[in-house]
């Protein structure tokens, strides 16, 4: 990856039913210079993958004169510096944060850019299809394939463990409380955590539907299904052979059909996004938190997420990110 010198500005375009009754903006659009892919946000940057690398979007400040002279005050909030970093790869997965970058390719590799220093960090991982990935403070890397293969690599030690899991794994996230344990989605419905140094498996948790995504706090795991969000106490599992019963559950807006999973950036809110309207939930009180209808630029929409402390909705329609107010 090399760093292009061409910097554009990204503006905030207003499009048709983008604006509140108010006459402000509730959703812009940004064209990229990318066909978007996958994406993911940190303190406050957008990283784009693509089928030619990736762009990094830097929020400019609102008080130049290219943010003035923008209609809304939502559109001169948000106006980024786009910079693109091409490559011959064609990316389905990034994730970063305030110093790595860590993505799968389509050629079934997976590498790391620090994009602070302009580098790229070879750790020589190849496997079959990456299914998810993942990315710590600390600089580890946590990869899941279908290989049924679990690979935790220090990116500044090149030190790896690879352990091989019972079932596919379609998701993996670092535990925030234990830096030697991951939660793994395996299956589709089940939920393991366990330690990536030993394999040794330390809860197994039975969901009955299809899980999208799984966060972990204290003693309670969170697990969102196809049309749930539930709570698994750990210090109280209950439930008979291949099914745990969650504590508490709620029923959301259902993500089959043209509707996507809304990730969030954070553990606190999530979603479904469809090309009419946006619903958010807050994961840990069970709450719907908004329901707003949009109309999206496009009706294809490869990749989202939901930012826990803006309230932000960022999804990628091919050449054009979405940017989706849903504070009010």
């Amino acid at each position: 990856m090399t760093l292009n010198d061409s910097r554009a500005y990204g503006v905030p375009l207003l499009y048709r039913k983008s604006l509140k009754p108010s006459g402000d903006a509730f959703a812009v659009s940004y064209d990229l210079p990318v066909s978007g892919q996958c994406l993911d946000r940190y303190g406050g940057k957008v990283c784009v993958g693509s089928d030619a690398g990736f762009v990094i979007m830097t929020p400019f400040e609102d008080s130049t004169e290219l943010s003035r002279s923008l209609p809304t005050s939502f559109q001169q909030k948000h106006v980024y510096q786009i910079t693109a970093y091409p490559s011959e790869k064609s990316l389905h997965k990034v994730r970063f944060n305030g110093r790595f970058l860590v993505y799968a390719a389509l050629d079934m590799t997976v590498g790391v850019f620090d994009h602070v220093n302009g580098q790229t960090i070879d750790l020589d991982i190849t496997q079959t299809f990456a299914n998810d990935l993942c990315l710590n403070e600390d600089g580890l890397v946590a990869v899941v394939g279908d290989d049924h293969r679990l690979i935790v690599t220090d990116i500044i030690t090149r030190k790896r463990y690879v352990q091989r899991l019972q079932h596919r794994p379609t998701v993996v996230k670092f535990h925030p409380q234990n830096s030697e344990q991951v939660v793994v989605v395996e299956g589709g419905c089940i939920v393991r955590i366990l330690n990536w140094q030993t394999g040794k498996v330390v809860y197994t948790i039975y969901a009955s539907d299809h899980i999208h995504d799984v966060f972990v706090k204290s003693d309670v795991v969170f697990v969102v299904t196809s049309n749930s969000i539930q709570h698994f106490n750990l210090k109280n599992l209950q439930g008979g052979l291949g099914e745990t019963y969650p504590n508490v559950e709620t029923i959301i807006s259902s993500t089959r059909d043209s509707a996507r999973y809304l990730r969030p950036t954070g553990n606190q809110l999530c979603g479904v996004l469809g090309v009419e309207s946006v619903s958010v939930y807050d994961i840990q009180k069970l709450q719907k938190m908004v329901q707003v209808d949009v109309s999206l630029p496009s009706n294809e929409i490869n990749d989202c997420v939901v930012s826990d402390l803006e309230r932000l909705v960022f999804a990628l329609c091919a050449k054009k990110l979405v940017l989706i107010d849903i504070n009010n």
